[in-house]
């Protein structure tokens, strides 16, 4: 039976929402680890200063506090220029993981969206450092939302993010009859009930 629902209804529309969800909490996770690596660049640059504090930032997010702090604090420039981060594979993989997560929500709604943003993704990754070494330059281009139709990583991000606001809209809970329910059309709502008294 339950088969049958499913198959009926479409899986993409049952898991939708839980997807969209799990699409939003990436862009936070997103939204921090692009801050904290802007931190690491201001604090490798200006190292006598404290480094900025994300810690409130992860906690809501769900990014681990203690690594990022870490991450931005640890911080330095190298002899030829270059920012080293400990940590910033890592962070990087960590970042590109949540946008792999906002397109599948995409995805579920919309297939030809999410390869658009997947192909986006890809070329934006050669941006990334394959080293925990980056140029101060090499952040400001991923961290920027450039003019025109120039891409970054910023913007993909924001791309992904007004889609999943606008499928959140579409697939808000609602409760029909005492049950919770997505998607529901006019056919599905129950009727207003017509007084019969004159």
């Amino acid at each position: 039976m339950k088969a049958r629902i499913v198959e009926h209804l479409g899986q993409s529309a049952i898991i939708l929402p839980a997807l969209v969800r799990e699409g939003l909490a990436a862009n936070d996770r997103a939204k921090v680890r692009m801050a904290a690596l802007q931190a690491a660049v201001q604090h490798a640059h200006n190292p006598a200063s404290a480094p900025a504090d994300l810690s409130a930032e992860c906690r809501a997010a769900g990014v681990d506090a203690m690594s990022t702090q870490s991450l931005v604090g640890d911080a330095r420039t190298s002899a030829d220029g270059t920012v080293v981060v400990p940590g910033l594979a890592e962070l990087t993989s960590a970042l590109e993981g949540d946008i792999r997560a906002m397109i599948r929500a995409v995805e579920a709604n919309d297939a030809s969206a999410s390869k658009i943003a997947a192909d986006r993704l890809s070329a934006i990754k050669k941006q990334f450092p394959v080293s925990n070494k980056i140029e101060a330059g090499q952040v400001a281009k991923m961290i920027a939302v450039p003019s025109g139709d120039a891409d970054s990583l910023h913007r993909l991000i924001m791309d992904l993010h007004k889609t999943l606001n606008r499928l959140a809209a579409s697939c808000a809970e609602e409760v029909a009859a005492g049950a919770h329910a997505h998607g529901l059309g006019p056919d599905d709502r129950p009727r207003p009930s017509v007084s019969t008294r004159a």
